[in-house]
């Protein structure tokens, strides 16, 4: 997915040139779209594919992907808990408060609905709690 931009220029060039070959010149619209159509269609065929697990456009990506799958595991494992417990714990790697705040914002992409906040009973501030998917839910 990285490279899908020059995937996409490489694919347009050719379709240019099967239209009118040697001519030169831009590439219009249309050939455009149609190579758009073509790098969309290869890359729904390497989401498709079982042993790709999750999909990233970055390494950093993929490890964010990889610590919700760790999360996801100790959750279904634990049950739910609240955002303190995961850094304390070190759930999935956490180490600061920015990488928890992406991990769960990842987490609620893929798993909508189980990041939620709390008001506690009494006094107190809210707090997000994060519940295990449910049985059967579908990642994205």
């Amino acid at each position: 997915m990285v490279k899908a931009d020059v995937h996409l220029a490489r694919v347009a060039l050719v379709l240019a040139e099967l239209d009118a070959p040697g001519t030169g010149g831009m590439v219009n619209a249309d050939t455009m779209e149609r190579a758009a159509k073509i790098v969309d269609f290869t890359l729904d065929c390497w989401r498709a594919l079982p042993e790709q697990g999750s999909f990233a456009l970055s390494y950093r990506a993929e490890r964010l992907n990889a610590a919700v799958d760790r999360l996801t595991a100790w959750l279904e494992e634990h049950g739910e808990a609240n955002r303190r417990q995961l850094p304390r714990l070190h759930v999935a790697g956490v180490q600061s408060a920015g990488d928890l705040d992406d991990l769960l914002r990842r987490y609620e992409q893929i798993h909508p609905g189980r990041v939620e906040i709390e008001q506690p009973e009494g006094r107190g501030r809210p707090g997000q709690v994060i519940y295990p998917p449910l049985r059967g839910e579908r990642a994205i």
